[in-house]
């Protein structure tokens, strides 16, 4: 499976799970500690392979709101690869 960006040991897979979990959560505002429950639920783990935190997933969601970190470059390379469609992506951002 190709992974990216190469620095990472997570596939574009992980990530395609991981944003696909966030999205519904950030719409519907839940709160940090809900959103790590629910990956945790979905057992996708968190970047360094354990469970997710709240803090865990507010370093992600900063990073996503900064368009840096491997998980924003995943969501543009879905996006390219048309794994994952510009309207599934926009609601990420727009409600960071």
């Amino acid at each position: 499976m190709t992974t990216f960006p190469r620095a990472t040991r997570h596939s574009l897979e992980h990530y395609r799970r991981v944003l696909l979990a966030l999205r519904p959560a950030l719409v519907a505002g839940r709160c940090h500690a809900s959103i790590a429950a629910t990956l945790n639920e979905a057992q996708i783990p968190s970047a360094t392979g354990g469970t997710w935190t709240a803090q865990a997933v507010t370093s992600v969601l900063k990073k996503l709101r900064n368009k840096t970190g491997p998980l924003y470059r995943a969501m543009l390379e879905l996006c390219f690869q048309g794994s994952m469609s510009p309207g599934l992506c926009r609601p990420l951002l727009q409600s960071l």
